[in-house]
């Protein structure tokens, strides 16, 4: 069957070039899918910064959560919020908001964009074969949610000639278990691959026991030599105990990191991931190439939240859930493109997708208590919230080799999306009693986003790239209901308008080999303008300042990304990541916090870094070949000091710590068995994961590094395992 390239489109501007430069002949133009595999790309087409994550690695890695392996590549930051639930940023792009938001990262899983809710994502782990990071804005290709970037997962696939099955099981420290089985076989006319996980899990901190069961696959029929449909399916079953793994301040981390029971504010959480997608691919003889997908996801979660002392006794075990929730995530749409190549001149892309997005979510009251914020709950009061997404987009890419040594990129989309809000609420009030409520809002979007760039190839092994590209993201519909309730309710003079937040990047960069070394080294810019946020600041919901929703102000980030590999086959290899990063508001509204009591007041916070986000950041990742069987795995990770809030009134530590793993390879009865052992975080370092700030919580009156809310990483992590093929 002809198999034609698919990948990751990029795009990318580069400084002009004579046009009597000699002609090097590098191979045909390629235009490579957004939709589908993610391959790593050719050096000599590539126009921006790609980052690729092959199945060996992330093998290797074992990733528990999603950031142990994303770490690994320049100017990502993965901060781990509980579980396997991870929130991804780029090249600091929107890290001063921790929850409730758009991070600007979009997740594509097997050519499907991924919509998430409150910037974090939750994923099958055992499934995941490669991983390619496009960083910048990428509205070009994923629209509304990639104003920074898109993390492309692929997961396990068919493969043409083989049958395999594999089994691994591994133990770890905190009762992890995790077992595997996957199965691949082909036929003359087909080929399939089973996944089959079970993973179980006590947790270091309290109230953090979790479990989770999967079962997908790929079922792929080859209509003709030139052209096959295939079928993914991926059902996951979760169970969390506590979503919340935070503590307060810098002194109960390192008196009581695991934190204390039943405070977590969403507790005995039920999750159901329902994935199918339909996937139709078509070569033609003219060397064109279709691809259409059309998806179906599911996902539904149930859990109790916030916990109350109802006693008021202090004892931490008669707390309990101040509400029931059911959300339900239901996405479904079609990916269409169509791609074909003129030789070694000239290559088009044209795309088209169809999406629709409807998230619900329905909340009981079950016990009366008052909030933070001073607003009464009553028992039997309920909401139901749905929002939801419409979207048309058209895009396309052009590329154009002025020379066999030049080529040029052209990307632009356009997006037409329809955001809706309905909510109907059944609440006490204490002058009017029970009474029901209801409201509905709409508001459709039209953006445009381009990208533009190319790529000089000095030689088939060395060439210098530029790009820029724009990215957008639109206002929240539900954020636009409440400017309206809060005029209503009189506590502000006008609804306003929220305009769209905008992003321009910039990148120019060097790629090659040196010294048998492959490297990559780029900088960059990313300009963001009108910022969607809270007029008070990020955390105003939670330090009773004003929850009116606005473009706050703009920021720049921008810095330098260094990746260096040495050649695998070596007896030693390595890979180095660097990343050095300066973010900073440029323009900003003043800032005003109700419940800082000493430091209560306005605050300027133009030219202010924006929250955690460390101006250096450092993975080296080694292995060393002791036999041709056996492996010995080390890597290091280290990043500096960054602060907790916008007002960079407190400053967090830097922290580094040592993985090291030993894997050992061997024949048994004609089929492959491997051993392995790893120690995560060999000097047992309690490092703090996430830092935030949301308000002054040992009420003290002072705002101080006690008042942040903690994550605190476990120490010393020892696993062990097996994996069988035959």
């Amino acid at each position: 069957m002809n198999k034609i390239k698919v990948g990751l489109v990029t795009s990318a501007l580069l400084l002009g070039t004579s046009s009597t430069m000699a002609v090097e002949d590098l191979g045909e133009i390629t235009i490579e899918s957004s939709t589908v595999n993610v391959l790593e790309s050719s050096k000599t087409s590539e126009v921006s910064t790609v980052s690729f994550i092959d199945e060996q690695r992330i093998e290797e890695v074992g990733p528990k959560q999603l950031n142990e392996v994303l770490n690994q590549v320049p100017g990502v930051t993965a901060d781990f919020q509980a579980h396997e639930e991870v929130e991804i940023h780029i090249r600091g792009v929107g890290q001063q908001e921790f929850m409730w938001e758009d991070t600007g990262v979009a997740l594509i899983i097997d050519g499907v964009p991924v919509y998430t809710k409150s910037g974090s994502y939750r994923l099958n782990l055992s499934d995941i074969k490669s991983i390619k990071v496009i960083k910048g804005s990428a509205s070009y290709l994923y629209g509304n949610t990639a104003t920074a970037g898109a993390v492309i997962i692929t997961t396990s696939r068919p493969k043409g000639s083989e049958n395999k099955i594999s089994l691994s099981t591994e133990f770890g420290s905190y009762k992890y278990r995790d077992h595997t089985a996957e199965v691949l076989h082909s036929g003359e006319n087909y080929a399939v691959n089973l996944n089959m996980n079970k993973r179980t899990n006590d947790g270091y901190w309290t109230d953090s026991k979790d479990w989770s069961k999967s079962i997908g696959g790929k079922f792929t029929y080859y209509i003709s030599d030139s052209s096959d449909v295939t079928l993914g399916i991926d059902r996951t079953k979760k169970y969390e105990q506590g979503g919340s793994v935070s503590v307060s301040g810098v002194d109960e981390a390192k008196t009581n990191p695991k934190g204390d029971p039943a405070t977590s504010f969403i507790q005995n959480e039920t999750k159901d991931l329902n994935k199918y997608f339909l996937k139709y691919n078509k070569d033609f003889e003219n060397g064109g190439n279709f691809v259409a997908t059309i998806y179906n996801y599911l996902d539904k979660y149930e859990y109790d939240s916030s916990p109350q002392d109802t006693d008021l006794n202090g004892d931490p075990m008669d707390i309990v859930p101040g509400s029931h929730n059911i959300t339900e995530k239901k996405q479904k749409g079609l990916k269409a493109e169509y791609r074909e190549a003129f030789g070694n001149k000239f290559a088009y892309m044209l795309g088209g997708e169809l999406g629709d997005i409807k998230y619900t979510s329905a909340r009981d009251t079950i016990a009366s208590y008052l909030d933070d914020d001073n607003v009464s709950h009553y028992e039997g009061e309920t909401s139901y919230t749905v929002d939801k997404q419409k979207l048309y987009a058209l895009y396309s890419e052009f590329k154009y080799a002025f020379t066999g040594k030049f080529n040029t990129t052209f990307n632009i989309r356009h997006d037409i999306q329809t955001n809706g809000y309905d909510n109907l609420s059944y609440l006490y009030d204490d002058s009017t009693g029970w009474g029901t409520y209801g409201t509905e809002l709409e508001k459709t979007y039209r953006n445009t986003s381009y990208r533009f760039g190319g790529v000089y190839n000095v030689s088939e092994s060395n060439a210098f790239f530029a790009n820029v590209s724009t990215g957008f993201r639109t206002p929240q519909v539900d954020k636009i209901q409440n400017n309206i309730n809060l005029y209503d309710k009189g506590k502000i003079d006008s609804v306003g308008n929220i305009e769209t937040q905008t992003s321009m990047s910039y990148e120019i960069g060097n790629r090659g080999k040196i010294l048998g070394h492959d490297y990559e080294v780029t900088l960059f810019q990313i300009d963001t303008k009108d910022i969607i946020g809270y007029e008070d600041g990020t955390y105003a919901m939670s330090v009773g300042g004003s929850t009116y929703t606005t473009n706050i102000g703009d920021s720049r980030n921008r810095g330098l990304e260094l990746s260096v590999k040495s050649d695998a086959a070596k007896q030693f290899s390595y890979n180095i990541a660097y990343t050095y990063l300066d973010s900073e508001y440029t323009k900003h509204n003043p800032i005003v916090h109700g419940r800082r009591v000493k430091t209560a007041g306005s605050y300027d916070v133009v030219g202010n870094e924006l929250p955690r986000v460390p101006h250096h950041k450092l993975n080296i990742y080694s292995t060393y070949k002791a036999t041709p069987q056996w492996r010995v795995i080390s890597e290091i990770y280290a990043q500096s000091e960054y602060f907790a809030d916008e007002t960079n009134f407190i400053k967090m530590p830097g922290y580094a710590y040592l993985n090291l793993q030993t894997r050992y390879n061997m024949t048994v009865g004609g089929n492959h068995l491997e051993l392995f052992a790893k120690v995560n975080n060999v000097f047992d370092t309690h490092y703090f994961r996430t830092v935030y700030y949301t308000s002054d919580k040992n009420k003290n009156g002072l705002f101080d590094d006690n008042d942040v809310s903690i994550r605190v990483d476990p120490g010393r992590m020892i696993y062990a395992g097996i994996k069988y093929s035959f």
